[in-house]
């Protein structure tokens, strides 16, 4: 039984960012100490982004091309 426990995970589904022009994010894990895993919406391949954590709840993503994409952002205890 998770409840109780603080959120680790926070999943993103067809999130599709314009190159060139930056994206954020809100994932409200309360830490800028997370990891982000992403892949193409349609092929499921990896896709490999810039980002930053820009607050404790929120990470900025940059693309080269545009990109729509699926993924997790997590802490250490973030499972899936």
């Amino acid at each position: 039984d998770l409840s109780g426990r603080p959120q680790t995970c926070y999943t993103v589904s067809a999130v599709a960012i314009t190159a060139g022009s930056p994206a954020t994010i809100t994932h409200g894990l309360g830490t800028k100490n997370v990891m982000v895993s992403l892949i193409d919406h349609t092929t499921g391949d990896a896709v490999d982004v810039g980002w930053v954590a820009a607050s404790t709840n929120t990470i900025t993503i940059t693309v080269a091309v545009d990109e729509t994409f699926d993924g997790v952002i997590g802490t250490s205890g973030c499972v899936q």
